[in-house]
């Protein structure tokens, strides 16, 4: 696969051959991570509630992992988007304003519950796991949760919790590092081979 042969060429060290290991590793995961849900709604279904604990904690992982690479670049960074939104105000009012306007643009876009949600998403380090990975670990612990009482999902419940917590995080000010300064070859060859077992498994 790409990931793999990108991962060869070691002794590389200019930016565009970061940005290209960083970028196809975050979509190989990505693809991998859409495996595990498979494999999480399918124990789901099924009633079998420890694999889908499992499961969950694996999704919960990978996400944590996808993040840890896409923090190895400002270019991938939540970060530098929110930094360069701040900058445009002349004041602390104004630097909250566009700061929440830039969080509203990737994630509600404006307004609680709006049907243009993650219209404008994207797979940022901070991004991933402070909006992406808590909203995934809010849903596959709510479905542990009834299953555990013997229930179904309650669609209208879960709705209501996580549009509330879109909205919460649209409106934070948190400071998030531009990059983590770790060498992403290392990253990247770390989870390849972490990952690697379950590839087209």
């Amino acid at each position: 696969e790409i990931w793999k042969e990108l991962l060869k060429a070691e002794g590389v060290y200019h930016s565009e051959y970061h940005f290209d290991v960083i970028n196809v590793g975050r979509q190989v995961l990505g693809n991998l991570f859409a495996d595990y849900r498979d494999k999480f709604t399918d124990c789901y279904r099924k009633k079998k509630l420890e694999e889908t604990k499992v499961w969950g904690q694996r999704m919960d992982q990978l996400l944590l992992d996808v993040d840890r690479l896409l923090c190895c670049s400002p270019v991938f960074s939540i970060g530098k988007w929110i930094k360069d939104a701040r900058d445009w105000g002349k004041n602390l009012k104004e630097k909250e304003y566009y700061e929440q306007n830039a969080r509203c643009i990737l994630t509600t876009w404006g307004q609680k519950a709006t049907q243009l949600n993650d219209y404008a998403n994207r797979g940022w380090g901070g991004l991933t796991d402070s909006y992406y990975r808590k909203r995934w670990e809010l849903f596959t612990q709510y479905a542990i949760d009834e299953m555990s009482h013997g229930k179904e999902i309650d669609e209208k419940s879960f709705y209501n919790l996580i549009t509330e917590f879109e909205y919460q995080w649209s409106l934070q000010t948190n400071v998030y590092s531009e990059s983590s300064g770790e060498d992403p070859i290392r990253i990247a060859n770390l989870l390849y081979i972490k990952y690697n077992p379950y590839f087209d498994k």
